[in-house]
């Protein structure tokens, strides 16, 4: 088996619908494109993550924070 390791970008955000619509759009609007995207949970809370392997993981984790802190504020 072979495989490859490389950076993911991930965010925490609210278990409701449209969340994952909503965040693929925003980061097609800035024209990144997703390679692959999963789900997990954060250890020790269970809390839900979203995590997406992406060209430009810095980009893409400037604008997930950005979503995340909106999402806490709604």
């Amino acid at each position: 088996m072979t495989y490859t390791e490389d950076e993911v970008a991930q965010v925490k955000l609210p278990h409701r619908a449209g969340e994952l619509a909503r965040v693929a759009s925003r980061l097609g609007e800035a024209n990144i494109n997703i390679h692959h995207a999963y789900c997990g949970v954060e250890p020790g809370t269970n809390a839900e993550l979203l995590i997406f392997g992406v060209a430009e993981v810095g980009k893409a984790v400037g604008i997930l924070d950005q979503i995340a802190t909106a999402a806490r504020g709604s």
